[in-house]
Order: C-alpha cells, then structure tokens, then sequence
C-alpha cells in the first residue's frame, strides 16, 4: 500500500525499555488492509519535537483486528520523532500513514528448520512479532521451525517484552532465548541472562541455522552480520535495521588549527607568552604581556550537490546524508528503509567527492560502476554531482 492515509491513536501502553506500544486503527473508508501484517514494518510521518516534519519506519508488531496494528516506540531523549510520539499521540489523536514495506514476515521462516533471531535493544520488534505468529500455528497444531533468540540490551530494564519472551522460553519446545546485558554487572550464570555479548565459542555450539534474522542500529547490523558470515556461511541472512549511519563531524578546510607563536631570543622553550626577561621580577609580573595572535578559526568545509541533468545545485549540510539533503530541497527520490537494506535511494555519483558508510545493498561492481546509497552516503568538499531518474531512481548513464 502506497497511499497517505490518517490512522488514529485506539491505545497506548507502557512497556519496559521507556518503550510505548500504539495501536493504531485504519479509517472505516479505508476497508480492511491487507497490506499490513506484523513482520512488515509502516512509514509513518510526524513532527519531530522541534516541530519539523519526518518519516519514520516502525515494525508492525502484532495485529489484533483487521484495521488495527500496533507499533512499538522506544524514547530516546534526542528530540526526534519517537519522543513526539511519546509526549503527543494519544488515544484519538491522528498519524499519517505513508506506505508499508517489508518482506520478513511469518512465512520468510516458516520454510525453515532452525532459526537463529539476533537482536538488540528495540530491535527486538521484529523477532516479537514473528514469535508471536509462530506460537499461534504452533498451537494450531501446525509444524515450527526450532528458533534460538539472542537479545543484546544494555540493562535488564531495557529488555522489551521481556515477560511474553520468558513466558514462550518456558512453555514451548521451540523456543530458546538468551539475553545479553551489555553494560550492567549480573550474574553470568543464569540460564536466560549474561553478561557482555555473545562470544564466538557460543555461536559456534549453537544448533547451526539455516537463517539468521539481525535486528538492530546500522552498526549492530553490520558488525552482527560478519559475525554471522564468518559462524554460519551458508545460513541465508534476514536483516532489518531503521536507523540511518550515524553523521560525523563535517571535515574541517585546510586552514591549520594552530599557528606557531615566535618567542624572544632567549627565551625558555616552552614559554608561549612574550613577558619581558630583563626586568625584576615584581616589575615583570605587572608588565604588560603581548598576546600571540589568535589562530584562524578552522571553517567547516563547503560542500554543494548538484543534479546531473538539471540546472540545480545547492550548498549541502556535511552532516545529513544525501536523502536528507535531497529531501530538505524538495528534490523526489524513492527512499524506504533509510538504512542500506532496501536499495530504494540507490543514485549514481557523477563527479565529486563523498564519504560511503557501509550497506548491506550495493556490490562492489555496483561501487565501482558509481552507485550509491543515498542514505549512507554523505557529501564532503566541493560539488558533488549525482544523477536521477524521474521517481528518485538512479540513472544509468554516466
């Protein structure tokens, strides 16, 4: 479904990890929806705390009725869109659905035997969901796949959903969990918590799976994934992630940061200021001192996109990425995840110069052909010139 459409606000709950749990109902107008189903995730548009307007995506987590689904929203104090929907979205209050999207659903691990879900923190969305479908034909009497969850969270109040999961752990043969807390001291030896991450000799004793689900941040995902490559190679890889690289800081001109300072002859080396040597001292400390000059004040480098094609160019901001930069100037290009799974912003880089996070889309034919993903790619110094085709897809002339 690509359409905007108003979904309003039936309840909210409370859940562990500053965690909220909407449920959102479809206008009567709009019919039943097929589209939307727990594993798929929904872009939905609001204002951020500042009042400006964004696209966020968000697993559909379970779907009680047929024009009701339920997101989960964790509160990350940052001023953006999740903490707007903590503090404005109540019961009543309307949403714009823009689109849905995703294909890990119920049936993308049913044709499997053994699973392995590898999460952290709010990632945990996704795996809930598909457990929640798995238990339901597990208790239809229907056949499962035998599924290990690895849940990575920095304490134990921030496991989400922690409950449902022990719950399943305990009364289902499927079902296997362990959560890994990252950053409080607990007892190692429990049966379902440790402490730290998952080691390689843990990963290497698991039953071996025949897929593996990561669900995380950018970088969870990316440094998840080569683990997983290098542990179970032929396991086939199932990845979500709906946070964006993070920006660096912009690269600074070529000015230097600091100017040498000359001192007076005879002076000790390690004297910055120029305080006169030939006085006594009383009269020395009450002499005026001259101040080397200040340092040029290093400017952020200037970078400007350009569209090939088109008599459009503009000064970019270093630290948003190319989507966001394209997006701020109304310029239209296709984008879903805003991650580097979808490969729905793939452009072409003409000319210039940019700096690539890693994604999970684009081969290295694809790089070396000039593609790129416009939501992990960032623009530095100088023009950048990217190519566009009507509908925000990548041209393949150069």
């Amino acid at each position: 479904m690509n359409a905007r459409v108003s979904v309003r606000c039936d309840s909210t709950a409370l859940e562990a990890g500053n965690v909220k749990v909407f449920a959102l109902r479809l206008p009567a107008s709009h019919g039943l929806c097929h589209d939307i189903g727990p594993g798929r995730y929904v872009a939905l548009e609001y204002a951020d705390m500042a009042g400006g307007m964004q696209q966020r995506m968000y697993s559909v987590t379970r779907k009680p009725a047929p024009d009701v689904f339920e997101i989960a929203v964790r509160h990350t104090g940052t001023q953006g869109v999740a903490d707007r929907l903590h503090a404005s979205l109540e019961q009543g209050a309307a949403v714009t659905l823009l689109y849905t999207g995703g294909d890990i659903t119920v049936d993308a691990v049913l044709a499997h035997r053994q699973v392995l879900m590898w999460a952290g923190g709010i990632g945990v969305t996704l795996p809930i969901a598909l457990l929640r479908e798995l238990a339901q034909l597990a208790r239809d009497g229907r056949p499962v796949p035998r599924v290990t969850l690895y849940l990575c969270c920095p304490r134990v109040q921030d496991v989400s959903f922690l409950h449902e999961l022990l719950e399943l752990d305990l009364t289902c043969d499927w079902f296997a969990m362990q959560v890994f807390i990252t950053r409080q001291p607990i007892d190692s030896d429990s049966r379902h918590f440790r402490a730290g991450r998952p080691s390689d000799q843990m990963l290497a004793a698991l039953p071996l799976p025949d897929a593996v689900l990561l669900c995380g941040g950018h970088q969870f995902a990316l440094e998840t994934r080569l683990r997983v490559r290098a542990c179970f190679p032929h396991a086939q890889l199932l990845i979500e992630s709906f946070s964006a690289p993070k920006a660096k800081a912009p690269t600074p001109s070529s000015v230097p940061l600091a100017m040498p300072v000359q001192l007076p002859a005879g002076a000790p080396a390690a004297m910055p200021l120029d305080i006169p040597l030939d006085l006594p001292l009383n009269e020395a400390l009450n002499a005026p001192i001259n101040m080397p000059p200040d340092p040029p004040t290093a400017m952020p480098a200037r970078a400007v996109i350009a569209i090939a094609g088109q008599a459009l160019s503009w000064t970019a901001d270093p630290g948003k990425s190319l989507l966001d930069n394209l997006e701020q100037q109304g310029v239209p290009i296709r984008s879903q995840c805003r991650s580097g799974i979808c490969g729905s912003c793939r452009l072409r880089i003409i000319s210039g110069d940019c700096r690539r996070e890693a994604d999970f889309c684009l081969d290295e034919q694809d790089v070396r052909d000039g593609y790129a993903l416009a939501c992990c790619t960032y623009p530095t110094a100088g023009e950048l010139t990217v190519a566009l085709q009507a509908g925000g897809l990548a041209t393949g002339a150069a």
